[in-house]
This record gives C-alpha cells, sequence and structure tokens, in this order.
C-alpha cells in the first residue's frame, strides 16, 4: 500500500498547485482534486493523512466533503484544514469545531500555509 497523502481540494488552479507544493516540501505527497467528487473518489483508493479543503467547490460545499471524507477515513479527524476567501458562518464554525478542523482565510501569506501544514501532519 502506498504511504499517506494530503489530499488538497481546490478548484483555482493556481491555488491547488501552491498547496500541493508546500505538502510535498513537508515531505508528504500530495493528491489533487479540483471537485469534491474527484476528491471522494480518491479517498476511496488511497490512505490518507491529511485533507486540506476549499470550502466554495464547484459542486458541493467544503464542509460536505469533509464530514464524507471523515466517514470514509476517520482517521482525518483533526486533520482537516479548509482554506477560504470567505468567513465561516457559526454554524460552520461549529462543524468544524466537532471535526476538530483548522482553517485559514484566503488570500494567506505563504508562510501561514507552511504553519499551517505542519501543524496539520504533526510537525
Amino acid at each position: 500500500m502506498s504511504s499517506p497523502k494530503i489530499l488538497v481540494v481546490e478548484d483555482e488552479p493556481h491555488i491547488l498547485t501552491l498547496v500541493a507544493s508546500v505538502a510535498q516540501m513537508h515531505g508528504v505527497e500530495a493528491a489533487m482534486a479540483e471537485n469534491g467528487e474527484r476528491a471522494l473518489a480518491l479517498a476511496e483508493k488511497l490512505p490518507l493523512r491529511a485533507a486540506i479543503i476549499d470550502f466554495t467547490l464547484p459542486d458541493m460545499n467544503g464542509l460536505e466533503v469533509g464530514t464524507r471524507l471523515l466517514a470514509l477515513q476517520p482517521g482525518l479527524s483533526g486533520h482537516l484544514l479548509y482554506i477560504s476567501g470567505y468567513e465561516p458562518a457559526a454554524e460552520e464554525e461549529f462543524q468544524m469545531a466537532e471535526q476538530k478542523a483548522g482553517f485559514l482565510s484566503k488570500p494567506f501569506e505563504l508562510s501561514a500555509l507552511q504553519n499551517a501544514v505542519a501543524r496539520l501532519i504533526g510537525e
């Protein structure tokens, strides 16, 4: 079986590539998905160490993706990071707290992303 990966779910190609590159800088291979359905298909096949998920995807809400990822791989609890250009509403914050998930607001500084990835993988 392959080693656990970070799943990056983002519909903006330049952000998808950036986040995946930062994960790889931390020595973790990134699996990339441009939408929720692709992310879930990957999660059915690959062992995941963590996931970084955009809140607003073309096919579903990022929190829905996170919930479904946790159903597929319960070990991801505490290893989800959501990114968004929008501040989460109170209900979304509650859901993230239940998932023990982090949040990073876009646009973000590269150093903030690097620190978030390091925390996500336990460095």
